[in-house]
């Protein structure tokens, strides 16, 4: 069974809380408490803020994968070797579950972030803060 985590960004400071500065989360009243980096407030979800659910799943690195997250995919053959396209996916909840979406040719399509095509799997970025250089 995989642990309900949760991360915040703050629209209002543009920053991302982890899930260990959270410290409640209320769905019914759409509110969330963050204690960190300095001062501590009441959120309201649906305004100040935006939730992301951690998938579950971790990448190449060891890194958690949450929802929202923007991750550098690569996919292989059905024996396991790489292709040489480096692919650029976000991690989405969709359906039942957590998808990886392409809609780099304009039509959204979704793949599992568990396929056993992905050779490799590793966190850029999320789509609040951007894709971070090496």
């Amino acid at each position: 069974m995989r642990k309900i985590k949760f991360r915040v960004w703050d629209a209002q400071e543009y920053e991302m809380f982890s899930n260990e500065e959270i410290n409640f989360i209320n769905l019914i009243d759409g509110l969330v408490r963050v204690d960190g980096k300095g001062y501590s407030y009441l959120a309201d979800i649906t305004t100040e803020c935006s939730l992301m659910q951690f998938t579950g799943v971790k990448d190449t690195n060891k890194n958690e994968i949450y929802e929202g997250d923007i991750c550098k995919v690569i996919y292989g053959d059905i024996e396991g070797n790489p292709f040489d396209h480096i692919c650029t996916r976000k991690v989405v909840y969709k359906g039942a579950g957590f998808k990886l979406l392409d809609d780099s040719d304009g039509i959204e399509t979704y793949s599992s972030l568990v396929d056993r095509d992905i050779c490799s799997i590793e966190v850029i970025g999320n789509i609040y803060e951007g894709v971070m250089n090496d």
